[in-house]
């Protein structure tokens, strides 16, 4: 549930020839899955002199990203070689910024960093592995769900992380239930109360440690009897790209 837009965009041969640490003769082309930040390469060949090797996925490091990390207050990206992919525009724009992007393999086995958003503490170990502490969660006021209604949520993990989903976590009162339509999957997790989901005039109540699954398509109704409190997890992350006239709060 994220509010930045995920694009996906083909790059064929495109030959990167700027940048420290990187060879002259380096290319890659493929599929480029990328967030507002960091995504994923599904395919492409590094291609050094003679040499021709094929990777499964790496990260791949935008201008997005770099300004994602300067907004904060980091000034070193870790982006070892052997993981990652920086484009041109990634390099120019953490020159413009003052940031360094590390490419050495030491990069890879970096100390693990303490990200302070609005939403959450972060901690950002190797490789991506990320960890939120679930006690330092704030919610926001969710105004897609209506003026007059008072959600709660906050998107934890987004296309920012590389992620494909997005995980979050949203609360909300009886009086505050709502309608919603759902133009991508969606799971939920009951962490307090009780969530009615209603479809089709049916209602389907879970309670916590129960697990709802609603398919995409389903126009269903948020309800609870007091209040509630789910953990929620969306597929694709970019969810908003199907509903572009609701806003979620961002991390």
């Amino acid at each position: 549930m994220e509010a930045t837009c995920c694009a996906t965009e083909t790059v064929h041969d495109q030959r990167i020839t700027t940048g420290a640490g990187r060879d002259p003769g380096d290319e890659f082309h493929g599929t480029v899955t990328a967030g507002a930040g960091a995504g994923t390469v599904d395919a492409f060949r590094v291609r050094r002199g003679p040499t021709e090797r094929d990777v499964a996925k790496k990260k791949l490091i935008t201008s997005e990203f770099v300004m994602a990390e300067a907004s904060a207050g980091r000034k070193t990206i870790a982006a070892p070689r052997s993981q990652t992919i920086v484009t041109p525009g990634a390099w120019s724009r953490a020159h413009e910024l003052g940031l360094t992007i590390d490419q050495s393999d030491a990069a890879a086995t970096a100390t693990p960093t303490v990200q302070k958003t609005p939403s959450a503490e972060r901690v950002v170990g190797p490789k991506g592995l990320t960890l939120v502490r679930g006690a330092s969660v704030k919610l926001a006021h969710f105004a897609g769900a209506g003026p007059d209604r008072d959600v709660r949520l906050a998107d934890l993990i987004t296309g920012r992380d590389g992620s494909p989903m997005t995980a979050g976590i949203m609360s909300w009162s009886r009086e505050d239930s709502f309608p919603w339509s759902l133009d991508y999957d969606e799971v939920d997790l009951v962490l307090e109360g009780v969530l009615q989901l209603t479809l089709d005039g049916q209602t389907l109540e879970g309670r916590p440690g129960d697990v709802f699954f609603i398919p995409k398509g389903s126009q269903v109704r948020f309800g609870t009897p007091w209040r509630t409190k789910v953990f929620y997890v969306t597929y694709p992350a970019d969810w908003t790209s199907a509903s572009a006239n609701l806003v979620r709060p961002q991390k």
